[in-house]
């Protein structure tokens, strides 16, 4: 039995390089696969998730000696700047490792370090850009403006740790996607000729041909997951061939 690769991008390496339509879409019903986006979710995202919680934890402890405390001074600032350095390290560890050693190679100082883990990090999450969903940027910058206090950050951390794991996930098998089509999504049309014959077995004929012809990526990927899951709806492009 193969070891499980001890992070994320581990995992991933094996989508690096596809060659020819037929392996891109081996490669993408993989990755869409149910049992996929379970591992990818409870053995990585969710254990770094809970890294980067249990670290930043023991980190204030030992800072505020377990004090829940307000943030006013430039040691207390800096000190929290470690604490959640040290916390993201945990997390990418198990997500990309192999930011931490361009990180260590580069030679970046303590604050440095800091603004780069918490920039990297929210993109993740999607820089803000989904709704309700703030970024740790935003929290961190409420924690050392003295707007809220340790505990009061370390609850709305853990709170957030559900929606950063779906949202991660997200975003990164949607990058994957992009990953394993490569020049194919700036030339659909390629993909939507070789769909045509899975579209004849499975009794469809096309309806509006120049707009499947300019469909993007994505949408030509929709319509196939809907073409081998059919469920009793109208398909954009197609037609029952009568």
């Amino acid at each position: 039995m193969t070891d499980r690769p001890t992070s994320l991008e581990g995992l991933l390496e094996l989508f690096n390089v596809t060659t020819g339509l037929d392996n891109a879409f081996s490669a993408y019903d993989l990755l869409s696969s149910e049992d996929f986006k379970l591992n990818m979710a409870n053995n990585y995202y969710i254990q770094a998730q809970s890294k980067l919680y249990s670290t930043l934890s023991e980190e204030f402890k030992t800072y505020f000696n377990g004090e829940d405390k307000k943030i006013t001074s430039p040691e207390d600032v800096q000190k929290v700047k470690l604490g959640i350095a040290k916390s993201l390290r945990a997390y990418f560890t198990l997500v990309s490792p192999s930011l931490l050693s361009s990180m260590d190679t580069i030679g970046l100082s303590e604050e440095e370090q800091f603004d780069f883990l918490i920039k990297e990090y929210d993109k993740t999450i999607g820089n803000g850009r989904v709704e309700r969903l703030p970024t740790l940027g935003a929290l961190v910058e409420s924690l050392t403006s003295g707007k809220m206090s340790t505990y009061g950050f370390q609850v709305q951390l853990y709170t957030a740790q559900p929606n950063h794991v779906e949202v991660a996930s997200n975003i990164k098998t949607n990058s994957t996607v992009s990953q394993i089509f490569g020049t194919y999504e700036t030339e659909p049309y390629r993909v939507a000729a070789h769909l045509m014959p899975l579209l004849d077995q499975a009794g469809y004929e096309i309806s509006d041909k120049a707009g499947y012809l300019g469909a993007d990526l994505r949408a030509l990927l929709k319509l196939r997951d809907k073409v081998l899951k059919p469920e009793l709806e109208d398909l954009p492009y197609l037609r029952r061939r009568t």
